[in-house]
């Protein structure tokens, strides 16, 4: 996937493997792909130097796409075509779906 960000979301998922319950980190890529980990509430940062962009700075209203990270404990991955929703406004993170 190269470069990208991570939110956690507001809920927690239980692991079908292991049964821990955890929050399960969402990767996605919008604003500076830095690695940096978000939470809801949380602004994300643009013009960060040698770091790749994706996204328009400041728009009112964006939905993207995030993938989840697993389970940390056991290393379960999910399928890769289960994706979450994430969504900004005005560069402020308001919401995770999973």
């Amino acid at each position: 996937m190269g470069l990208f960000n991570l939110v956690r979301p507001k809920t927690k998922t239980v692991c079908p493997r292991c049964g821990v319950e955890d929050y399960w980190w969402i990767q996605f890529k919008y604003a500076s792909s830095t690695m940096a980990r978000y939470e809801i509430g949380s602004t994300v940062e643009w013009g960060v130097p040698g770091y790749p962009e994706i996204g328009t700075l400041g728009l009112p209203h964006v939905f993207t796409e995030g993938i989840s990270q697993g389970c940390e404990h056991c290393g379960y991955a999910p399928e890769d075509d289960e994706y979450s929703d994430i969504e900004l406004r005005k560069d402020e993170i308001v919401d995770v779906t999973c």
